[in-house]
């Protein structure tokens, strides 16, 4: 754990999900190899309280920067986004964010969904489920079980580098605007060994 704080769910009950400070906040998940999978799916459910902040002139870049929601890195170049992060992304003066999956490639290449394609729109305090699936050569994301986004992607490079829930080891390096710690709650995140149906993502709680 790593300052993030036991909070109220998406059910209200009390001490059922975790605050994210938006700073440094972040819960690493142990026995990394576990989840090394060739196709999976992720679920969870997102409550942010705040938008991620636009820093300087990099914003002229598209005006874009994110949140990690969830990653899979060590952090380093050139495994940069080890097997998988998922952001929430936000563009221009837009008051929402949009779900984002990038990953590292066999080549060490970064392929990434297109938030631009995506139809969601993840606003400030209201819970929102998200899940992606991955069946190693089509990405799938869904926000409250509506298929918003679908990206034709190679299978991930697997590693050895942990799981870190809310943030990043440290902000992307290239722009302090990008994977910015997240700020909100997150509850329910669920992982999957497999590919989940459209009808099996419906079902998720």
């Amino acid at each position: 754990m790593l300052g993030a704080t036991l909070t109220t769910g998406k059910t209200g009950a009390p001490y059922t999900a975790y605050a994210f400070d938006g700073v440094d906040d972040g819960i690493v998940l142990a026995n990394e190899h576990n989840f090394d999978m060739p196709q999976f799916t992720i679920s969870l459910w997102v409550y942010p309280t705040a938008l991620p902040k636009i820093y300087g002139p990099q914003g002229t870049l598209g005006a874009c920067t994110s949140m990690t929601l969830l990653a899979k890195t060590p952090h380093t170049s050139p495994d940069y986004y080890g097997n998988f992060t998922l952001s929430l992304w936000k563009c221009g003066g837009a008051s929402y964010t949009k779900p984002r999956f990038r990953e590292t490639t066999a080549s060490l290449s970064i392929a990434s969904s297109n938030p631009y394609n995506n139809t969601a729109t993840i606003n400030l305090n209201q819970w929102r489920h998200i899940a992606l699936t991955h069946d190693g050569a089509t990405v799938r994301i869904y926000v409250g079980g509506v298929l918003v986004e679908t990206a034709t992607l190679p299978p991930p490079y697997l590693n050895n580098a942990p799981v870190r829930i809310g943030s990043m080891p440290v902000p992307d390096s290239g722009s302090v605007q990008l994977n910015q710690p997240f700020q909100g709650k997150i509850d329910e995140v669920r992982f999957y060994d497999v590919a989940l149906t459209p009808a099996q993502i419906a079902l998720l709680p």
